[in-house]
Parts: C-alpha cells; structure tokens; sequence
C-alpha cells in the first residue's frame, strides 16, 4: 500500500535527483500550457524506477507549495494546478 512518508526518504538520494527534476520540469511545462495535469501524466515524465516512488515526487512538489491538488469526487484521479 502507498503512503507518501514510507517513500519521502528516498526522494533525496542522489540517484532519484535525476527524476525529481524531470517531473517537475515536465510538470511546469504542462501546467502552464493547460493550467493543469494528472497524476498520472506528472509520473510519465520519468520513466524508470517505481511508480510509486514517482508518486511521491509530485507530493513532494505539493509539500513545498509549487503545485496544489484540485480534490475531486474520485480518489484514482489526482488532479494538481499551479505552479510557483
């Protein structure tokens, strides 16, 4: 099962760096084209590795306030805007 703190210390290994920087690029690129993405387009952008641990890069994003999550009815599909 996910949880985003099981995974939040592996986001700062030198060897997810990598990732992190390429979800959040192709995230602002995306929301300032469209205003918005999903979950699952953000965790597209870097391809190898765990879905899960791609996942928790966009919370991290959340976590330091350069996205927010839009809530929706439907727990499967995550929806974030804004980029700071």
């Amino acid at each position: 099962m996910y949880d985003y703190k099981d995974f939040k210390p592996e986001l700062f290994k030198e060897k997810n760096q990598e990732d992190f920087l390429k979800i959040r690029d192709g995230i602002k690129a995306t929301i300032t084209i469209a205003g918005c993405i999903t979950m699952e387009k953000a965790i597209g952008f870097a391809r190898g590795g765990d879905s899960w641990l791609r996942m928790a890069m966009v919370e991290r994003l959340v976590e330091l306030g350069d996205i927010e999550e839009v809530k929706t009815e439907y727990d499967s599909f995550r929806i974030f805007t804004k980029f700071n």
